[in-house]
């Protein structure tokens, strides 16, 4: 088993860093990738786009099973479905990580038929986000395509840019001294 967790991680917060902790306990998987999204629909993360990824290095450098990949921030986006069969190539029997709050929308991805059918997906419980309920009503017929798991932290990225300070007990030691370091989100 190997999982791709994607997200903005605009910055990357220790919810982040506890999910992927809870991932390798709960799964043991043979590897765990990491990608951060590309500019394509987050206007505001293209700018950090490397600061991100090294944030990212950052926070998995100490775990040996976890792997950063900048697959997204170096092509042009063609949805996580092709993201995910360009992973196959070094990786087999891929899980995608995603939270509940993302289920409505699921629909909407490019290639969404195909990414159902072809992968699996690990999803976090968010807030006002009943898993269950929402796949049950939206996926009846990929129901086992999907494994729940309870485990909300209701951490917000956005919320740290808008007052970094007042936030940075959600943020490693390490990042937040990068983020000072480099002087970001002082917009």
């Amino acid at each position: 088993m190997n999982i791709v967790f994607g997200g903005t991680f605009n910055p990357p917060t220790l919810a982040h860093e506890k999910m992927i902790d809870y991932l390798l306990l709960k799964f043991n998987p043979d590897n765990l990738i990491i990608v951060p999204s590309g500019e394509y629909n987050h206007k505001e993360s293209g700018k950090y786009s490397k600061h991100r990824l090294k944030m990212l290095y950052i926070l998995t450098k100490e775990r040996p099973k976890v792997s950063v990949s900048p697959i997204e921030l170096e092509k042009k986006f063609l949805g996580t479905f092709q993201t995910l069969k360009t992973l196959e190539k070094d990786y087999s029997d891929l899980f995608f990580v995603l939270g509940s709050d993302n289920l409505p929308s699921l629909e909407a991805w490019i290639n969404f038929s195909r990414l159902i059918k072809e992968f699996r997906f690990i999803v976090f419980e968010r807030k006002n986000y009943n898993a269950k309920k929402l796949i049950s009503e939206i996926y009846p017929n990929f129901q086992d395509r999907f494994t729940i798991i309870d485990f909300d932290i209701e951490v917000s990225s956005s919320e740290i840019r808008k007052n970094l300070h007042k936030h940075r007990e959600f943020l490693n030691p390490e990042v937040y001294r990068y983020i000072e370091i480099h002087d970001l989100y002082k917009e």
